[in-house]
């Protein structure tokens, strides 16, 4: 039997509906390429990513520092500065914790990133500074050097022992023109955060 209700038959209903799934099938695939479009653009926003992670279980805040062959230099005072980018600063226990249906739930994760968006050529210094605790213990940190554009690399990776109040560098490499890393080294040290605190010029990394 005809379902006539409106006064339109099945041969309008099948168009009508026909219509409206492949009006929906193209809002889906526009949206499919508009997320692909955004995941391009999130993978093009940083060509190095440094990641620093501590214990979660302890209340101890470790800063990452980063300078630039320009002698810009960010960490937690100075989140952006040229290329260069701070995403949090994670200061222990502290900051771990997030209301959840009216709870304090801990997020357990001590750990800073460090974006290098372009990187310019010259020589980086990646350091770690102890800056307080409250459990006053050295800490052991986890430092990731990764490669984002054009190719994902774990470049390094290097477990750093620190004490409290002491400054140690990770890590000093160097970019060409072309953006390709060279000379990572792992042993040399280099100074910088007297410099920016007390508002001195910092000296270039030779």
């Amino acid at each position: 039997m005809i379902n006539d209700k409106y006064g339109f038959g099945v041969g309008f209903n099948d168009i009508l509906f026909g219509t409206v799934f492949i009006v929906m099938a193209l809002f889906v695939l526009v949206l499919m390429l508009i997320n692909e479009d955004k995941d391009e653009e999130i993978k093009l926003q940083a060509a190095i990513v440094i990641i620093a992670t501590w214990d979660y279980k302890h209340d101890t805040d470790i800063d990452l520092w980063l300078q630039d062959p320009a002698n810009n230099v960010s960490f937690w005072r100075q989140k952006e500065m040229g290329l260069m980018h701070l995403d949090r600063d994670d200061i222990g226990r502290g900051r771990d914790y997030i209301l959840l249906e009216g709870v304090d739930t801990l997020v357990p994760i001590n750990q800073e990133i460090m974006k290098i968006r372009k990187t310019i050529p010259g020589k980086y210094v990646v350091n770690l500074h102890y800056f307080a605790s409250a459990i006053h213990i050295p800490e052991t940190v986890t430092v990731q050097i990764i490669q984002i554009s054009p190719i994902y690399k774990l470049l390094a990776v290097k477990n750093v022992t620190i004490v409290e109040h002491k400054e140690k560098t990770v890590f000093t490499f160097i970019a060409d023109e072309k953006g390709k890393i060279t000379k990572l080294d792992s042993k040399e040290q280099v100074s910088i955060i007297g410099n920016v605190l007390l508002g001195r010029e910092v000296i270039p990394a030779q």
